[in-house]
């Protein structure tokens, strides 16, 4: 054999060699993509199944041969219904707030209507205030909470209960028109 004859032989012997090699490296980046698309559908599947289970309530998948129509009636009747209740729940909470704004802080007061009537004849004044706040501080027992200063100012009343280090605990605005104590903080 002539050396031409033997690197020609050579080169397309190491030609085969490579293409083999590079043939062979190809099915097996196609079985890796093949396995990278099964391990990426597996994936899929357990992150469905897992936004699933995160819900509150069941998954139910849309079907196609249901109807596309919405019914504007029962949605208007529904959000009809909705609004009232809202409305009813709306007007209980006003309420309780107006009462619970009517009351001295604390417990109730002293067998005395809300308003103006717990305060005497007069409406409420310093010294009403200053009674009104004792006494509910003497029912709810802490001996160590005190009536702080009372001011008049305006048309409110500032009444600040403090511990008998003086510090403020609470501090309340007195509507002298119609009784309703507002907190300052």
């Amino acid at each position: 054999m002539s050396k031409k004859t033997y690197l020609i032989s050579f080169g397309l012997i190491f030609a085969a060699l490579i293409s083999d090699a590079i043939a062979q490296q190809n099915q097996q980046d196609g079985k890796l993509s093949e396995r990278n698309f099964e391990r990426a559908d597996y994936y899929r599947e357990r992150a469905q199944v897992n936004a699933q289970s995160a819900l509150d309530y069941p998954f139910i998948p849309y079907q196609t041969g249901r109807s596309e129509s919405i019914d504007y009636v029962a949605l208007t009747h529904q959000i009809q219904i909705l609004a009232a209740q809202l409305q009813a729940v709306a007007a209980e909470a006003a309420r309780l707030e107006q009462q619970k704004s009517n009351i001295t802080p604390g417990l109730e007061l002293p067998s005395a209507g809300s308003g103006l009537e717990a305060f005497g004849p007069e409406g409420p004044t310093e010294k009403s205030v200053k009674v009104l706040l004792e006494y509910r501080l003497m029912v709810s027992g802490n001996p160590r909470l005190k009536v702080g200063p009372i001011k008049e100012e305006g048309e409110n009343i500032r009444a600040q209960i403090v511990t008998e280090n003086g510090a403020l605990v609470d501090e309340y605005l007195i509507n002298k028109n119609n009784g309703v104590w507002s907190p300052v903080r």
